[in-house]
């Protein structure tokens, strides 16, 4: 008789470790809407005669701020554990009502009060997770700039009905300036990276020639090839071993120390 009451009191405690760890028993901390916040982007000189006078974090840099970007759609996973979440994803639109983004569905929610990992990922309309090689206008170049969470695998967020996520740049910046050149002289400036060649954009009210450019990561020893009026061609080698998320890499150009190439015209 007492063994079979302990047998008992055995079985229902496992029953009820069991209904705790299921879905079926989380707290399911409601998520109602969300608030971004942008960081900004870690500016490296990888040559010795980089300046610091560069667009990028400025005004005068397309991608700085998260206000141009209000069309776009915020994907939110939140994980419970190193899982994802079952009722924790949704794809999340703006609205101006509130300045937040909110769910396209229902809602969505954490799993419980603990603090959980949480991956975010705001794109454009038609990302098809490929940079363009064309980044020629201000709008080019920004829907090249797909933003994440920073640090997603490292922090945990707290649980809230209305939570914080500050979001960084998923790829790399390449902001160079050409100096001590007739640019009347330039007809066509390109980058080179990863075997694709891309078009920059030329940074708008700014008085040096001055260009931006969004690069896939790793890519190593990218080249920026200028063309002439005359038809010579120019190629200066940057050297980076592989390019970073939420780096930009700022170079100056100098005329008179461009390489000329063995293809020149």
């Amino acid at each position: 008789r007492l063994y079979l009451i302990a047998l008992c009191v055995v079985l229902i405690v496992f029953a009820c470790s069991y209904e705790q760890d299921g879905i079926e028993n989380d707290e399911r901390i409601i998520l109602q809407s969300i608030a971004t916040e942008m960081g900004k982007m870690d500016d490296v000189n990888p040559e010795t005669r980089a300046v610091t006078s560069f667009a990028v974090n400025t005004v005068n840099d397309p991608t700085h701020s998260l206000s141009n970007r209000n069309s776009w759609t915020l994907e939110v996973q939140i994980y419970k554990g190193s899982q994802p979440y079952a009722y924790g994803h949704a794809f999340c639109l703006y609205s101006t009502v509130d300045n937040m983004w909110h769910p396209n569905q229902d809602s969505i929610f954490f799993p419980n009060y603990s603090r959980q990992k949480i991956t975010a990922t705001l794109f454009p309309t038609g990302w098809a997770n490929l940079i363009a090689i064309n980044q020629s206008t201000a709008d080019l170049l920004l829907n090249q700039d797909v933003l994440v969470q920073e640090d997603a695998t490292m922090n945990a967020l707290n649980p809230a009905h209305i939570p914080t996520i500050r979001l960084g740049h998923r790829h790399s910046m390449l902001d160079f300036i050409l100096t001590c050149i007739d640019t009347n002289q330039i007809a066509d400036v390109k980058r080179v990276a990863g075997g694709r060649t891309y078009t920059p954009y030329r940074v708008r009210n700014v008085s040096q020639r001055e260009y931006q450019v969004i690069l896939p990561l790793a890519v190593q020893n990218p080249e920026i090839h200028l063309i002439t009026t005359e038809g010579a061609r120019y190629i200066e080698q940057i050297g980076i071993n592989g390019t970073q998320a939420n780096v930009c890499y700022c170079i100056k150009l100098i005329g008179m120390e461009l390489k000329l190439s063995s293809v020149t015209v």
